[in-house]
């Protein structure tokens, strides 16, 4: 076998008032089993023996010298009885100050759908990135190559140990990307590669009858839950009791249909939306309730019930926004989609509940219960479009 040798890779390292020279490379048909390095460093020439037991065809030594970290290194290597060497390994800048990086993965639960280049939606990808520098060093630059023609900020990290974590959209499902993270200072440090496998969205966020059918049962589902809280608040009201059961039932079913995972997937799109659902039924059935505000209903609905239950559901939704926003991800157009959302559920209740109710119903409170719905919706849009005007929310709907 002829003789072959190679160098690979040429780093630094602080030891004391010395430089390791850390080298490490590759060989075959080396008679010899020992590799001679050469490292030279302005008029220093430092040569060591690297023992390469037969068969073994990588290699890698660690030269102590007195070269300084950033300076200009050059190193050769040969396998003299064999007569085969390497051409010089040029290295303008000893990096001295490589970090060591570990890089874990998660995706966001609900996919994004409004991207122009992923026609089948697309998974925020958050890279959890932990590492230390070695002792010594005071600073790295980091950086992510996504493996998607697209790279991360440069994150600076200036402690012995550090983490932090980098955000990214990519197109969902196979293949996976190929990622690299790497130090861009100090220079010549390599990088760390790791895949990034991205889930492929559900039919509900890619066929677009699925996905219109999924909304008009949450929908549907939603007024269902508000009639009927509002009912059985009130149920000594004329035919409150009855609306509220049959709303109950037909709920059942709706919840049934929506939840069914053999062709709608309808759950897949949803962002842990039980404690949101709770928050926009409570408050839509707080701005129904105002119109109950009658002594056609023994006993009377005490006037702070409504208001209470509005700033409740208001709540809930604002816990769920703050549990959820990182791992769905949300932003806060979320929350105020939510918000209108509970105003447009609200005016479809109040709608079935005048139909079957009006009887019970006084004029001027039903009035307000119609400007506080048509209140709470204008808040609700108003706020999406000054936090989508302002950039806040990447990525919504």
């Amino acid at each position: 076998m002829p003789c072959s040798i190679a160098i690979n890779l040429v780093t630094g390292s602080i030891s004391g008032p010395n430089t390791n020279i850390n080298i490490s490379g590759t060989v075959s048909g080396c008679a010899a089993n020992v590799v001679v390095v050469t490292v030279t460093c302005g008029a220093n020439t430092y040569t060591q023996n690297v023992n390469v037991p037969g068969g073994q065809t990588s290699w890698n030594t660690t030269v102590v010298s007195q070269c300084a970290c950033g300076s200009p290194v050059s190193v050769t290597a040969a396998c003299p009885p064999s007569g085969c060497s390497t051409l010089p390994f040029n290295v303008p800048n000893l990096p001295c100050c490589c970090p060591t990086l570990t890089v874990t993965t998660t995706e966001s639960v609900v996919c994004v759908t409004n991207l122009q280049f992923c026609p089948n939606g697309g998974r925020q990808v958050t890279f959890h990135v932990s590492g230390t520098l070695p002792a010594g060093c005071s600073s790295a630059n980091i950086q992510i190559n996504y493996g998607d023609n697209f790279v991360s900020q440069i994150h600076t990290v200036t402690s012995s140990s550090f983490t932090f974590t980098d955000n990214h959209v990519y197109c969902a499902g196979p293949p996976a990307y190929n990622a690299l993270i790497y130090a861009t200072t100090p220079v010549g440090c390599p990088g760390v590669p790791f895949l990034v496998n991205v889930t492929a969205c559900s039919p509900c966020y890619t066929t677009s009858w699925i996905k219109l059918l999924c909304q008009a049962l949450e929908f549907t589902f939603l007024v269902l839950a508000a009639v009927a809280a509002t009912c059985f608040i009130v149920p000594t009201c004329a035919g409150a009791a009855f609306l509220g059961i049959i709303s109950v039932l037909l709920g059942i079913i709706v919840y049934a249909i929506y939840s069914t995972n053999t062709t709608l997937f309808c759950l897949n799109c949803s962002c842990f939306s039980y404690l949101k659902w709770i928050g926009i039924a409570t408050l839509a059935s707080g701005l129904c309730l105002i119109a109950f505000i009658t002594d056609a209903c023994v006993p009377q609905l005490p006037v702070w019930i409504p208001p209470v239950l509005i700033a409740a559901g208001a709540l809930i939704i604002l816990i769920w926004y703050f549990i959820y926003r990182k791992l769905c991800p949300l932003t806060i157009c979320h929350f105020w989609l939510a918000i209108r959302t509970s105003g447009i559920v609200a005016l479809a209740a109040l709608t079935i509940l005048f139909a079957s109710l009006s009887a019970v119903m006084v004029v001027l409170w039903l009035v307000i219960s119609a400007i506080a719905i048509v209140v709470v919706i204008t808040i609700g849009n108003q706020l999406i479009n000054s936090n989508q005007t302002a950039g806040n929310c990447v990525n919504y709907p």
